[in-house]
């Protein structure tokens, strides 16, 4: 992945946060961030399909991982296991800021080479959770809560006419 990738999806996610922080409570900016990576993990399973999908998935596992060994190496102490929070409710200030963000991200996507300004910003989205619940989440937990209401958050929702995906 381009450095540039990484710090244009950083900052794009960063500033979202900011903003959801100046408006919302913690729990909220932590719950828009959970569903900000449903989204996306909803966006590539409904565009690329199921394999796509997985991939995602194993993107989220092999961070989480990575994260936790960098934690041990720098700090020679293990990450917490953390709870996630509950969904957020969708008229929130932090939801909308957040949905915002991750369709900023898209639309970045289909203007750079392959897909990875999606997987820049599940990472920035990821981070940014696990630094506001304060460790980090296991990894069944994560997809269960980011599949849990797969079909609810989709059902009356328009279908995006734009190929998000390269």
């Amino acid at each position: 992945m381009h450095p540039s990738i990484i710090q244009v999806s950083r900052s794009l996610i960063g500033n979202a946060v900011a903003n959801a922080q100046a408006r919302a409570t913690e729990p909220e900016v932590s719950s828009a961030l959970l569903a900000g990576l449903g989204l996306l993990r909803r966006i590539v399973g409904e565009e690329a399909g199921y394999t796509a999908q997985k991939t995602f998935d194993d993107y989220l596992r092999q961070h989480l991982l990575s994260r936790g060994l960098d934690h041990l190496k720098n700090q020679r102490t293990e990450l917490r296991k953390v709870a996630l929070p509950d969904a957020a409710s969708s008229s929130s200030p932090a939801q909308a800021i957040i949905t915002d963000a991750v369709f900023s991200s898209m639309t970045l996507n289909l203007y750079a080479p392959g897909n990875d300004y999606i997987l820049a910003a599940a990472a920035a989205l990821l981070d940014s959770l696990c630094e506001r619940i304060g460790g980090l989440p296991d990894y069944a937990e994560l997809i269960r809560k980011l599949t849990e209401d797969e079909e609810g958050l989709t059902t009356g929702q328009p279908q995006a006419s734009v190929p998000w995906l390269n």
